[in-house]
């Protein structure tokens, strides 16, 4: 019993990561569509990538969805980090962002940020004139994961929990 209760809520988690997921990359796809993110890119200027950056933040923050939201130039440096923070480190590593930037493919999952906060993370590409140029990055803070994880894991466990009751009832009025 433990280990098939212990293998759905395995199954149940991915499940609600992988759903968290979906949701930011959806957003990030609207994100990076927007022209003035890989003009801000190609320009190299900080105080326009802060202000492109600083517009698509409120975005996300007006979906409610995202509460963290940083931009990778092609050389793998952290260029805007949502929050405007002087001194931040990057949340994806040096392997990540070269995955992203060699391959074109997504990189996310959960990830501890500097303040130690868990996230759910995902991280696209940015395309300019048919090549990598960057990085955007979307995470959210797990708690609405786990969260979300609790309820649904109290909703599968709660017929079986009731079944288990019944059969130990059954066992006890037979001794």
């Amino acid at each position: 019993f433990d280990q098939i209760v212990g293998t759905h809520q395995i199954a149940l988690w991915k499940e609600v990561v992988s759903n968290d997921m979906d949701h930011l990359a959806d957003q990030l796809e609207v994100l990076r569509a927007d022209p003035k993110l890989a003009a801000a890119l190609r320009s190299r200027d900080p105080l326009e990538l802060a202000r492109v950056g600083d517009v698509l933040y409120g975005e996300t923050r007006a979906w409610g969805q995202a509460s963290l939201l940083e931009i990778y130039d092609r050389s793998n440096s952290l260029v805007y980090a949502s929050g405007g923070a002087v001194v931040f480190e990057p949340t994806l590593d040096f392997r990540q962002t070269q995955t992203v930037l060699q391959t074109g493919s997504s990189v996310g999952g959960l990830q501890m940020n500097e303040t130690r906060d868990i996230l759910v993370t995902v991280a696209l590409p940015i395309e300019a004139d048919d090549r990598t140029i960057g990085i955007l990055l979307l995470g959210n803070r797990a708690t609405s994961t786990i969260r979300d994880y609790r309820e649904a894991l109290r909703e599968l466990c709660a017929p079986v929990l009731v079944m288990e009751a019944e059969t130990r009832e059954r066992q006890d009025a037979a001794f």
